[in-house]
């Protein structure tokens, strides 16, 4: 099945900003609405602020997808159409947040060869489709990729700048006090974790996570718009979401200076159908708050 997108907000003077001070050629941005229009998906950009972020790192870009489930409608030559806009964006760091199978662990060998073209480093958690067709098997393709793999893990980026990733909430074995133990309290942490509903966790235990990463939901695939003139996709409806990933499904949310971002993924579950919710690759810019 053809695998269609749009590039209608992905405008070339936006692209500037994240491939840096090099002038982009004609060819090149061609190029990246060519595999743009081969993948249908959009590149969101956001610029989000967050406290105790290094100075030094303002402007630091950082670049997400989620949910590739191959399988029989995603294949590994649309990855590499993915892998090959990544790395013409060139962010600083590649986050992928969970679901790389759809439903049989054979498909994670299509893995291997788009994700060792990565050229941004790049670091990935495990999400629930992953567990049950086989974690340790998934862990084993993405060991033969440049991808660090990070269960229940934590990784200072940068003085004052960590990362951190923790196993499925649903069907792994996740533990986010082991995972934050070797975090200064005063640091500026991201953490990537496949169901976006833990974030309630994150807010009710005060940690010190002030921006989270999540997958999982797919957007619900579905959008339905209400019967109002809102416009931002939190403010569509739609009509069947996973368990953990009811009450934050896509895009933004924020509970006072803590936020999480869902990337609607590239692939599919179910039948290969999307409406009003359109495969993603996001762009995060992060600033000091």
């Amino acid at each position: 099945m053809n695998i269609a997108l749009s590039i209608t907000k992905f405008r070339r003077t936006k692209l500037n900003k994240y491939i840096g001070n090099r002038v982009v050629a004609g060819a090149e941005y061609t190029g990246i609405k060519k595999r743009l229009s081969n993948l249908q998906c959009d590149i969101e950009q956001l610029s989000l602020s967050v406290p105790n972020l290094p100075p030094e790192l303002a402007g630091i870009c950082l670049a997400q997808i989620s949910d590739i489930h191959l399988g029989e409608h995603f294949h590994p030559e649309h990855l590499y159409e993915a892998i090959t806009v990544l790395n013409q964006l060139a962010p600083a760091y590649v986050l992928m947040t969970g679901d790389y199978v759809t439903d049989h662990v054979r498909y994670a060998q299509g893995l291997i060869e788009p994700l060792r073209h990565l050229q941004s480093p790049t670091f990935a958690v495990l999400g629930n489709h992953d567990c049950y067709c086989g974690a340790d098997e998934v862990a084993k393709a993405l060991a033969q990729t440049p991808v660090r793999l990070m269960r229940n893990q934590s990784l200072e980026l940068h003085p004052g700048f960590w990362l951190a990733g923790l196993d499925d909430i649903l069907r792994g074995r996740p533990n986010l006090a082991a995972t934050l133990r070797p975090i200064p309290q005063d640091a500026a942490t991201v953490l990537m974790v496949h169901e976006p509903d833990f974030f309630n966790r994150v807010v009710q235990e005060q940690a010190p996570i002030y921006l989270q990463l999540s997958g999982h939901t797919h957007g619900g695939q579905i959008r339905i718009p209400r019967l109002r003139a809102h416009v931002q996709p939190s403010q569509t409806w739609a009509p069947v979401l996973p368990a953990l990933g009811r009450e934050y499904s896509i895009g933004l949310y924020s509970v006072g200076q803590r936020q999480v971002y869902i990337n609607r993924g590239l692939g599919f579950t179910g039948w290969p159908i999307r409406f009003n919710c359109r495969p993603e690759i996001t762009l995060i810019t992060l600033e000091p708050a």
